[in-house]
């Protein structure tokens, strides 16, 4: 028995140890992209697999942050995050397919994206499938689902949708 709890406790430490160097490079990663440290971040992002390393690696691919811009790589990237569930990349891949940048132009993609990441709680999701329903992009027009969503965006905390609630009250 005492021979099994040493195994156990070995494993778990060995375990611990992974998920913690893990962490500590996505961290790493993430702490050099906010100081503009754009290749070190890259390279921190580059050696993990995981959702939200694609999702840096897509972001810095996008806006061309210390490498070449290739939209077309950072929507492969984003789509690899968004497909596990990462709602920032969710969010991202609905923008680019709403405005047909990296990927073609498809304002039901960028519905469901948005409707996937919004799901999640994302403020900006929300807020964009608001305007999409307000504008008729895409989908039926519907000023009071515009509303429902707009409102749901503005309650996350998010500015431009208070903004919008603002005037289209005095509508």
């Amino acid at each position: 028995m005492k021979r099994f709890s040493s195994i156990l406790l070995i494993c778990l430490c060995l375990v611990a140890a992974v998920f913690l160097a893990g962490c500590s490079a996505e961290d790493a990663g993430e702490e050099a992209y906010k100081k503009g440290d754009f290749t070190t971040a890259m390279a921190k992002f580059s050696a993990k697999d995981t959702p939200k390393s694609a999702f840096y690696q897509g972001l810095m691919l996008f806006k061309g942050e210390g490498v070449a811009q290739n939209v077309a790589e950072a929507a492969r990237l984003f789509r690899k995050a968004a497909d596990q569930g990462y709602a920032d990349a969710q969010f991202n891949l609905g923008s680019m397919y709403g405005k047909g940048q990296g990927v073609p132009q498809d304002k039901q993609a960028a519905l469901e994206w948005y409707m996937k990441a919004a799901a999640q709680g994302n403020a900006f999701a929300q807020f964009n499938i608001g305007l999409m329903y307000l504008n008729g992009d895409g989908v039926r027009q519907d000023k009071e689902a515009a509303m429902s969503w707009i409102r749901k965006s503005a309650d996350k905390g998010n500015e431009r949708a208070k903004e919008a609630l603002q005037v289209l009250s005095t509508k």
